[in-house]
């Protein structure tokens, strides 16, 4: 077995993250303007390099998120307009994740993947603007992880 890298499917914003995003650059992760009809194309291509590009037994881990982390009252009330026509369940604490990426990503690379890991990540009511500031100011952040 070859290979135990690491990439992502972010937006393209996290490559000026200090240090990190170039990281993320140099492993050629997939990075999207989150404007599905070049996303779509972006997406296409970079999977087509999965699949071609490394070797058989080349083995990573893809870490993607469906939905941001910009929660607001409005953006859930949105969803849950959207779960209702869609007869899907109303979320309290969670935006309606956006799965069409997920979905064309995970049809390209269906014979490499090995299993999907669902994580979700919540901050406490205690730390209100958790995020990359926070940390650099030297705030306190306590986060709760969940994976199936």
């Amino acid at each position: 077995m070859q290979g135990k890298g690491s990439k992502i499917l972010g937006k393209k914003s996290l490559i000026y993250l200090p240090i990190l995003g170039w990281c993320w650059v140099f492993t050629e992760s997939i990075f999207l303007k989150r404007a599905w009809q070049t996303d779509k194309n972006v997406l296409l291509h970079d999977i087509q390099q999965l699949v071609d590009k490394y070797p058989k037994n080349y083995f990573f881990t893809l870490f993607c998120s469906c939905e941001g982390t910009r929660f607001t009252e409005e953006k859930r009330l949105e969803s849950m307009k959207i779960a209702r026509e869609k007869n899907l369940p109303e979320l309290k604490y969670h935006i309606l994740p956006r799965t069409k990426g997920l979905t064309l990503l995970l049809q390209g690379i269906n014979k490499q993947v090995t299993g999907v890991l669902d994580i979700t990540v919540g901050f406490t009511s205690l730390d209100p603007n958790p995020g990359v500031q926070s940390l650099i100011n030297g705030k306190r952040c306590i986060a709760e992880t969940y994976i199936r």
